[in-house]
């Protein structure tokens, strides 16, 4: 029985496989983690960027007639919230967002929606990522006029 013991003991056949499938494994999912979760932080700097841009495109809408007349907040609402709108939509399939107008203050919120490549071996298909802008008219060259 001894014997039978130490021979099993010995045999080492197919260790070698396991731990290559073990490492594999692991090398697969952390190349998924650095590959994808890079994807995700430039997607969320891609929906910083696109509300940024959305909110300076709205607020950029002005009421001319309300502007020349002296008017505190000359925004014309409806044409800031369509452009901004319109500037999230042309930014890709993947991202969406919603507008709100407060005053003379556009606020932008962009979601951004990002398949994964590796990471869905495991079951993480896509990354969401989100970011909100708010943006307003001024007036002034070197500093905000009355």
């Amino acid at each position: 029985m001894t014997r039978l013991r130490r021979q099993a003991a010995a045999d080492d056949t197919g260790s070698v496989t396991v731990l290559m499938l073990f490492l594999t494994i692991s090398m697969m999912i952390t190349a998924g983690i650095v590959i994808d979760g890079g994807r995700a932080m430039a997607g969320r700097q891609r929906a910083a960027n696109t509300a940024e841009q959305a909110a300076r495109l709205g607020a950029d809408q002005l009421d001319l007639a309300a502007m020349r007349s002296g008017a505190r907040t000359p925004l014309n609402t409806a044409a800031a919230r369509a452009d901004a709108i319109a500037f999230v939509n042309a930014s890709g399939s993947n991202m969406t967002g919603t507008v709100t107008i407060t005053g003379d203050t556009v606020s932008v919120h962009v979601t951004h929606t990002m398949p994964t490549s590796l990471l869905g071996l495991i079951g993480i298909t896509s990354f969401t990522q989100s970011a909100r802008s708010e943006a307003r008219p001024v007036r002034g060259v070197t500093s905000e006029g009355p």
